[in-house]
């Protein structure tokens, strides 16, 4: 199927955003073939140093941050590609305009969150003293990714090219790329297994060469692991239980088995994760004593702590092929966390609690940040997608008087801890930060132990410095994690911190991309899982600014548990109904049934996963393997912002079959259209009959004890299949009877 996908011509296909428009022309195995329109906006200008400079940082969302080198718009996309073959590109300029005598201010880097932009001054790198296009060619990408069994590949389209010297800015208004998989040559992060149409999926919204239909079903589905220090493991068997009963296949493991260093884990999760190709979820469960953190080396001083390098297994890029977080803090604060996260699944408080949300910014980032904005102008674009998205508030404490809803001046701790206690469903801050506090509003860690917002836990995203910070201390995102009072625990669900000083610009499309797909805004994706939101969101970041992001994947810490799905709506019941009562050791075929649709249905058995369903118009069916008498299924139902439905099956009647009792028993005739008839051969026995239908309902149940023979009566029964039960004084057997 994979070798028909990639020889379809999709002539059809566009995709625009904001001003580049790309047209899929063609693509087989050999090539991609596409087509770039740009659309130039009107210039803004900046004076410096007495001279007009075009400033193109405040005009495109996307600015290159080569340090010293022309700041010029950048637009990154993603394409699928087959499984082998080494890339190259191939660039056919084919409409361009030269503008002469213009003047292009620098990048000035990369800048650290520490750094306040306006106080850098432009740095002209000797790129400004040669005679040459800068850059090179106006289509650059780096080496393919592999998102667990995808392959794709990332481009980055630059409309201009400026030669400083000749002062001559070059515009690409059209141009086609061909991205060409030589398949003579071995390429970089080849994949050696069969692509999955799940996988695909999951991650197909990114790549423009894909179409999908609008909202399709969501592809988190999948496994959970576990790993634990010996001493807390005890402490995760109630978590465990409760993923399996509600449809997670979950299994839980202690560095006693995996080993202790890292070299260890990552080496027994390479292996676990070949055994175990359904792994969607990693949940470290300890501080970084218990499970060590990674460091990618040093940056400005500091240690490049990552946990998503847990969750690279495929390839040698950044992407993660399984979402990872990790529950860090003592065992009384593991037991908090666990308590917290099972309320927030299994009993979640009633209310509008989670339509409302806080949007934290400083003032800072003008002409810089994403999209050339403040913190403050960006956190107010997050809150009028929500509000459009059917958010009911969104509180706007924003550094300054902003006008809005935001207060004159500056926030207070008081009422962003009051807005904590209200209740709301996500936090989102952008600022300044350091280990235990959100600078804007100087809102810290001892607020956050203040907080009584029991039931109401906001998921909380942070684009500040070292807000996840937490080797050798304790950082203001687990303290989100940690909180708790004698009444039950209070803080958030999850948060994610920086563990470094963070960037300035890329992280700011992470928050902007997980609001997007929060919000229903990208009409070919949304998650559910507050991994599939926080990690889609980070593959957007690494597509739109590709080396730039890399430490932001790299750095960004997810303290939680990413397999829980997130409430962004007012709390509904489920209305579930199934058989309570089954007949023993016989294979049932189980109806469940409910109004609501697409419910996910999952069957259990002493805490072990037997296997899920889903509701389709209506119903839903599943095979269940034959169970011994006294056996209880369990059954929960669980739908994104419906609280859960768990009830049992159970299993009644002898366990014992003998198939030599068959023999006894003449039943005839069978398929029927009316009736049947039931005749001992023994004539030394009496027997209680039972009828059922396939889930599991008794239609009739009657005893023979004289002639030892009976006539069924099937007239008022509708077609179909049920299992007649013949228990007699020395067996029970189970015989399915087809109804014409």
């Amino acid at each position: 199927m994979k070798k028909i996908k990639f020889i379809l011509f999709l002539l059809s296909v566009h995709y625009i955003f904001s001003q580049v428009e790309y047209s899929i022309i063609s693509q087989n195995e050999e090539e991609i073939v596409l087509e770039i329109n740009f659309k130039v906006k009107d210039f803004n200008y900046l004076t410096y140093n007495n001279q007009n400079y075009v400033d193109f940082q405040s005009i495109y969302k996307i600015i290159s941050l080569e340090k010293g080198a022309p700041a010029l718009p950048l637009f990154g996309s993603s394409y699928h590609i087959p499984s082998k073959g080494a890339v190259e590109i191939e660039i056919i300029p084919i409409i361009t305009d030269t503008i002469t005598s213009i003047k292009v201010l620098p990048s000035k880097g990369n800048l650290k969150r520490n750094v306040l932009p306006s106080s850098v001054a432009y740095e002209f790198s000797e790129v400004y003293s040669i005679n040459a296009f800068y850059p090179s060619i106006p289509v650059k990408h780096d080496n393919p990714f592999i998102y667990r069994t995808v392959r794709g590949q990332n481009i980055q389209f630059f409309p201009f090219q400026y030669n400083p010297v000749s002062q001559e800015l070059v515009v690409h208004k059209k141009i086609k790329v061909k991205i060409k998989l030589n398949k003579n040559l071995e390429g970089v992060n080849e994949v050696f297994n069969q692509e999955n149409s799940s996988d695909l999926k999951t991650i197909s919204y990114h790549f423009k060469n894909e179409k999908m239909e609008k909202y399709s079903t969501v592809e988190e589905d999948g496994e959970m692991l576990i790993l634990s220090s010996p001493g807390k493991a005890s402490l995760l068997t109630e978590l465990v239980h409760w993923k399996n009963q509600r449809g997670i296949k979950t299994v839980l493991k202690t560095t006693d088995e995996t080993g202790q260093t890292l070299q260890e884990i990552t080496s027994f999760l390479d292996e676990y994760y070949l055994t175990n190709p359904n792994l969607k979820y990693l949940l470290l469960v300890g501080d970084s004593e218990d499970i060590p953190v990674h460091s990618y080396g040093t940056s400005m001083g500091e240690n490049l702590y990552s946990d998503s390098y847990y969750g690279q297994l495929a390839g040698t890029d950044y992407y993660p092929d399984v979402f990872v977080g990790r529950l860090s803090g003592q065992s009384f604060n593991i037991e908090t966390m666990v308590e917290r996260i099972l309320e927030y699944e299994k009993n979640p408080l009633v209310g509008d609690w989670n339509k409302k949300a806080i949007g934290l910014a400083s003032s800072e980032g003008a002409g810089y940040g994403d999209e050339g904005q403040a913190d403050w102008q960006h956190m107010r674009g997050l809150r009028d997608l929500m509000i459009e998205g059917g958010y009911q508030q969104v509180y706007e404490f924003y550094d300054g008087s902003r006008n809005g809803d935001d207060a004159p001046n500056s926030p207070l701790s008081s009422d962003i801890l009051d807005a904590v206690n209200e209740g709301v469903g996500i936090f989102n801050y952008t600022g300044h930060g350091d280990l235990t506090t959100c600078i804007t509003g100087e809102f810290s860690s001892s607020h956050i132990n203040q907080a009584t917002n029991y039931g109401k836990y906001p998921f909380v995203v942070s684009v500040a410095c070292n807000n996840g910070t937490f080797v050798d201390a304790t950082c203001i995102s687990e303290s989100w994690l940690n909180a708790n009072k004698a009444e039950g625990p209070t803080g958030a669900i999850a948060a994610c911190g920086s563990s470094i000083l963070m960037a300035w610009a890329p992280p700011m499309e992470t928050q902007d991309e997980l609001t997007l797909i929060n919000t229903k805004n990208i009409e070919n994706n949304y998650k559910t899982t507050l991994g599939g939101l926080f990690y889609n969101a980070q593959m957007s970041m690494l597509e739109e600014y590709m080396q730039d992001g890399v430490e932001v994947m790299q750095t960004w810490i997810f303290f939680g548990d990413p397999s829980v799905v997130f409430r962004n709506e007012i709390t509904q019941e489920l209305n579930v109904s199934h058989p309570i009562n089954l007949p023993a050791n016989i294979g049932n075929t189980i109806i469940v049934q409910s109004e609501t649709e697409n419910v996910e249905i999952a069957f259990s058995v002493n805490n072990e996963l037997i296997g899920t369903a889903k509701i389709i118009d209506g119903q839903c069916s599943f095979n269940l393997p034959s169970y011994a008498n006294g056996t209880v299924i369990d059954v929960v139902a669980t739908k994104q912002n419906y609280s859960p439905y768990i009830g049992q099956i159970n299993i009644q009647g002898n366990s014992s079959i003998n198939e030599y009792a068959l023999e006894n028993w003449s039943i005839f005739p069978n398929p029927t259209n009316n009736f049947i008839y039931l005749k001992n051969n023994n004539l030394t026995i009496e027997a209680e009959i039972s009828l059922y239908t396939v889930d599991g309902q008794l239609v009739l149940n009657k005893k023979i004890n004289e002639d030892f023979s009976s006539k069924i009566n099937l007239t008022s029964l509708n077609q179909g299949i049920y299992y007649l039960q013949i228990k007699d004084n020395q067996n029970t057997f189970i015989k399915k009877i087809v109804k014409k």
